[in-house]
This record gives C-alpha cells, structure tokens and sequence, in this order.
C-alpha cells in the first residue's frame, strides 16, 4: 500500500496511520527539506504516482495534494 506525504516527525505519522488500520509493507523517507520544498515534492511525487495508475491517487491518500 502507498501512501505520500510530508511530516515533521515519522515516528509519530506512522504511528498515526497504524492506530488508523493503515498498514505498509515500506517507508522510504527523504531527506529534510523546507516545508514549501517538501510539499513540492510531494505534489511531485502524486503527480508521478496517478501518471502509472490511471490517474488515482495511492489509496491512503484522499486528496490530490496529499
């Protein structure tokens, strides 16, 4: 399962998302950014995502943005 987003803390975050019933089988995280860089990347990094998947975003994520 995918699921892209930025974080400050991803300990917490993926904590977060197991308290939640989200599961991962993989985290990759990068490196610090800006916080306007990150979500840059991130918007990136949907955009990437729908262009091999018919145009959805990863299942965790609910919005086009993250």
């Amino acid at each position: 399962k995918v699921y892209i987003g930025t974080t400050s803390d991803p300990d917490r975050r993926i904590s977060e998302h197991i308290a939640a019933g989200k599961r991962f089988t993989r985290v990759e995280l990068e490196p610090k950014r800006t916080r306007n860089s990150a979500l840059r990347r991130e918007s990136e990094a949907l955009a990437t995502y729908r262009r091999y998947h018919r145009g959805r975003n990863p299942k965790y994520n609910q919005t086009d943005n993250g």
